[in-house]
């Protein structure tokens, strides 16, 4: 056998037909690997045995990320620069509030490490405000020890204020818990700082460390 300009293993001219050979080439081709998660991910490697010199590429369904390892339970994460979007969920701790014809959406990126977010809620006229302190979700869970301080705003349409509202995800889930500026700092709610109406908006954004 032989090696070609690109690295892969082929037949020498003087080899004869067999098919080991076809095999042998076939193991050189170091295409990328789709995978469910991260234990189908980790089984992959511990049977290839990856390394510097033949690194393991794969796709993870479960999060849509393609991961490079040279071995030793390294993996990154290749960049992907373009946005990604999702869907947050409105939630409460009382009773649920309800979208109605209201709007939310949101937006990420993510690289190795971060993950930077957007996520806009608008009430509708057909929106209901519930009861209970305000959540909204990320689109990735962060580090279970990651519980940043993230920038939100809150707007009454009606009298044409901004409040600013800190925010905080709790490390390992999704949710974001969102607080009034009043002091001292309480969440917000179905009454705080005002009742929602129509027009109203909660914005917030943020970079963080994923799981």
């Amino acid at each position: 056998m032989a090696t070609d300009a690109r690295g892969h293993t082929v037949p020498a001219a003087s080899d004869h037909p067999q098919r080991q050979n076809l095999l042998d080439m076939m193991l050189s081709v170091n295409d990328f690997v789709s995978v469910t998660n991260t234990t189908t991910r980790n089984a992959l490697a511990a049977t290839i045995l990856p390394s510097s010199a033949r690194p393991l590429m794969v796709y993870r369904q479960d999060s849509g990320t393609l991961e490079l390892s040279p071995g030793g339970g390294v993996w990154t994460v290749i960049p992907d620069r373009t946005d990604n979007t999702y869907v947050p969920t409105w939630g409460s701790t009382g009773t649920l509030p309800s979208l109605g014809n209201g709007t939310i959406v949101g937006d990420y990126s993510q690289d190795d490490r971060y993950i930077d977010f957007q996520c806009l809620l608008t009430l509708g006229t057909t929106s209901t405000v519930g009861s209970g302190s305000y959540t909204l979700t990320a689109p990735v869970a962060p580090l279970t020890v990651a519980r940043g301080i993230y920038e939100g705003t809150y707007f009454d349409s009606s009298a044409g204020n901004i409040y600013p509202m800190p925010c905080q995800i709790i490390g390992g889930t999704t949710t974001i818990n969102l607080f009034s500026n009043a002091f001292p700092v309480g969440t917000m709610t179905a009454a705080a700082p005002v009742v929602p109406a129509t027009g109203d908006t909660y914005y917030v954004h943020g970079r963080y460390r994923y799981a």
